[in-house]
């Protein structure tokens, strides 16, 4: 029994068995590591996605496509934010979604001021 037990501790502590066991741990680490991976580049391509969606949903362009107009002056591109800056013969460059419109103003008129 002296032996056998001798013997079984030998066998637990010589280098093969040492190496196996270490082999395993090393293989189980690895696949809990390409888990980890796994989960973290999912929740990373979703927060990428929702910040695209987010950023998309802000840029000129989309409200552009939306309907909306970009007006400027021709006579130095100043954005055209009132009617006020503008009056009759005055030549305007309108942004839209897909293109470009020159345009001559023959009227502006300025909202009635809101009464009290």
């Amino acid at each position: 029994a002296r032996f056998a037990r001798g013997h079984d501790a030998l066998q637990a502590a010589a280098p093969a068995a040492r190496l196996a066991a270490g082999h395993e741990r090393l293989a189980r680490g690895l696949r809990a590591l390409a888990r980890a991976t796994r989960v973290h580049l999912r929740e990373d391509t979703g927060r990428l996605a929702a910040a695209a969606a987010r950023l998309d949903a802000l840029s000129p362009l989309a409200v552009l496509a939306r309907g909306y107009a970009i007006v400027r002056r021709e006579d130095g591109g100043a954005v055209v934010r009132e009617a006020s800056e503008v009056g009759p013969g005055d030549a305007l460059a309108i942004r839209v979604a897909r293109g470009e419109i020159a345009a001559t103003v023959r009227s502006a008129r300025a909202p009635e001021p809101e009464k009290p």
